[in-house]
């Protein structure tokens, strides 16, 4: 799943994706990469993995402040999909009974909250465009997170395709997050940076 959620080695460095929302850089070190969504190095998520997990981390909380931010709690705490994914709809699926997370005003402050219980689930492939100079229908996994999934008529929601939003259900009060993870041809032209990735955190 790190090949599918982070952009070619060979093309990260110089290259990024943009579209009608955010840009997106990419930058990967040896437990931890960088999803850059912004040509100052801010906003950013920051996912951690291991030889087992790809885990969902620190994301910006307000927009245009980088000394703020949302960590869960334990860093390791909310693992989003298994480094060796199975495809299928839905495929892996993982059920998180901790998702404690903390929302720091400063790089100092944080109060503690809490999402109830949390399912990750991997669809796919499917073939989807996305437009601009991307190629026509790339292979495309879909990884859908869901909160306050703490009874068992909140736990199995259908997958989306949508690109990157969350969205409360109002059926259930429950939020679904989905995003894409594309396979981008090298050949592919992209938009070139100006330089490279900022740091994040």
């Amino acid at each position: 799943m790190l090949d599918w959620m982070t952009m070619d080695s060979g093309l990260r460095g110089w290259n990024h994706l943009a579209g009608s929302a955010n840009p997106l850089y990419t930058a990967i070190s040896s437990n931890k990469f960088y999803w850059t969504k912004g040509v100052n190095g801010f906003p950013w998520d920051i996912q951690l993995y291991d030889s087992h997990y790809i885990y969902l981390w620190i994301t910006e909380f307000a927009w245009s402040d980088p000394h703020t931010y949302k960590k869960f709690s334990y860093n390791t705490n909310m693992p989003l999909a298994p480094r060796c994914a199975r495809g299928g709809y839905p495929g892996s699926t993982i059920t998180v009974p901790d998702t404690t997370y903390d929302i720091y005003t400063s790089c100092q402050h944080h109060t503690t909250h809490n999402l109830k219980k949390a399912v990750n689930q991997v669809y796919g492939p499917y073939s989807m465009s996305f437009g601009g100079n991307l190629p026509n229908n790339l292979p495309t996994l879909v990884v859908s997170y869901r909160y306050s999934c703490d009874n068992a008529s909140n736990s199995t929601v259908a997958g989306s395709t949508g690109a990157s939003m969350a969205r409360p259900d109002s059926s259930s009060q429950r939020f679904t997050s989905t995003f894409t993870g594309i396979r981008v041809p090298s050949a592919a032209t992209m938009t070139r940076t100006h330089g490279r990735y900022g740091s994040g955190a």
